[in-house]
């Protein structure tokens, strides 16, 4: 039998009491805490500060573009980019061509130091790259069966939809939206002209 010694007891307590203060903090801290937690949905849904008007957080239809944190992008002024266009991307010929994937008609330029690891030839995500898999990104999928319905997003549901709205919010976070695909459905999701 394990025998628990005052001293064990004592760090217990004192690990379940700083765990304790640091998810009270963390609850009652909007501008440190909860606006990371956006992105970890069950987690969101507990912080008291998310609302509608929270980054990431707006209604299926809306979105709020963003190159960086400081500069707002307007989908209309984006150049507009063929699916044969963008599919020159797919990192074969990088010096020409910069690494691009497009999620939900917005293309993205993913060749940074960290796109690179995710997104070039031979790396896990590279079958992204140069195309627009909605789907797959939106689930998180590498099953070939979504990677095949590319940008088909019509059978979601109301939480798969807002998942996609979440994954469309990080991608242009992340990374620089550079042009809007030309025959998407992205345009009338989003009153984009």
């Amino acid at each position: 039998m394990v025998q628990i010694t005052r001293q064990t007891k004592r760090h217990l307590l004192l690990t379940s009491m700083f765990f304790g203060a640091l998810s009270i903090l963390a609850y009652f801290s909007p501008n440190h805490l909860c606006p990371y937690f956006v992105h970890i949905p069950w987690l969101a849904s507990t912080c008291p500060y998310i609302t509608d008007d929270t980054p990431f957080q707006k209604p299926w239809g809306s979105v709020n573009v963003k190159a960086t944190s400081t500069t707002n992008v307007e989908l209309s002024t984006l150049p507009r980019m063929t699916p044969l266009e963008l599919q020159l991307h797919n990192g074969d010929n990088p010096k020409e061509y910069p690494l691009r994937l497009a999620i939900d008609g917005i293309v993205v330029d993913v060749d940074t130091v960290e796109g690179n690891r995710f997104y070039a030839v031979g790396q896990n995500y590279h079958v992204f790259a140069g195309g627009d898999y909605t789907r797959a990104l939106a689930l998180g999928s590498l099953d070939q069966k979504d990677i095949s319905l590319k940008a088909f997003v019509d059978d979601f549901t109301t939480p798969q939809r807002k998942e996609l709205l979440d994954r469309v919010q990080f991608y242009v976070d992340k990374y620089v939206p550079v042009a809007v695909l030309k025959g998407s459905e992205r345009g009338n999701r989003y009153d984009v002209k």
